[in-house]
C-alpha cells in the first residue's frame, strides 16, 4: 500500500497517485472545493481519503460554550491570554474552520460518495471515505 501525505506546500505531479491520503487541510475557506478535488484526483480507485480538521458551526447557538471549552484546552497548551481573547476570530478569519455539514458537502463536491464521521473530540473531527473504483 502506498501512503501519500499532502499539505498546501507540497507539490505533486498530476500522475503521482496514492492508495490512502491524508491531508493537513489549513487553506482558506474559497481554496477548500480545489484542495479535495486535487486530493481526490491523486487517489488511485478505490483508495481511502482520511482527514482529522478543526471543524464546527461557528453560528449555532452552542458554539460560544464549544469555544470556551476550546480556549481551556489551549490555556492547558500554554495560549497567552491575547491568543486566548483573539480565538473566536482566529477560528473564523485566519483558519476559515467550517462546520461538519459543509466539510461533508465540499468532499461530496470533489467526487467522494460518502464521507464518514469517525471521530470527534472538542473541535478536532475526523472522517474517512474511499474514492470510487
Amino acid at each position: 500500500m502506498i501512503q501519500g501525505i499532502m499539505n498546501r506546500h507540497a507539490s505533486f505531479r498530476p500522475s503521482d497517485f496514492f492508495n490512502q491520503e491524508m491531508a493537513e487541510a489549513y487553506d482558506q475557506r474559497n481554496d477548500r472545493p480545489e484542495f479535495y478535488r486535487a486530493i481526490y484526483d491523486r487517489l488511485a480507485p478505490d483508495g481511502r481519503f482520511v482527514s482529522a480538521e478543526i471543524s464546527g458551526d461557528l453560528d449555532a447557538p452552542g458554539f460560544p460554550d464549544m469555544l470556551e471549552d476550546w480556549k481551556q484546552v489551549h490555556a492547558m497548551m500554554g495560549a497567552s491570554e491575547e491568543s486566548l481573547a483573539s480565538l473566536g476570530e482566529t477560528l473564523r478569519h485566519t483558519l476559515s474552520v467550517v462546520g461538519p455539514a459543509e466539510t461533508e458537502a465540499l468532499w461530496r463536491e470533489a467526487g467522494f460518495a460518502k464521507p464518514v464521521p469517525f471521530y470527534q473530540a472538542f473541535m478536532i473531527r475526523g472522517w474517512h471515505t474511499r474514492k470510487p473504483a
